[in-house]
């Protein structure tokens, strides 16, 4: 295995554990255990979005659960 892989793994693993520890400070994901909280960081991914970027739409099938880490989002409703 060369260098260059070895240190994406170490960085990859250490941005995981950044991660499982902003997700364990969370009271929605107080019922999970450790394990299981685990298994779930490894399934998320993480995405940053451009500001004012529409990131889902009223009516779209949902798809996807977003967890906001930094900065704010804005929920818009459209009246008809």
């Amino acid at each position: 295995m060369n260098l260059l892989k070895v240190a994406e793994q170490r960085a990859k693993q250490q941005l995981i554990e950044e991660f499982f520890d902003l997700l364990r400070e969370m009271e929605l994901f107080e019922p999970l255990n450790d394990f299981d909280l685990q298994d779930l960081a490894l399934l998320m991914r993480l995405k940053r979005y451009a500001a004012n970027k529409v990131i889902i739409e009223e009516g779209g099938r949902g798809t996807h659960f977003y967890v906001v880490l930094t900065g704010k989002v804005a929920v818009v409703r459209e009246d008809s």
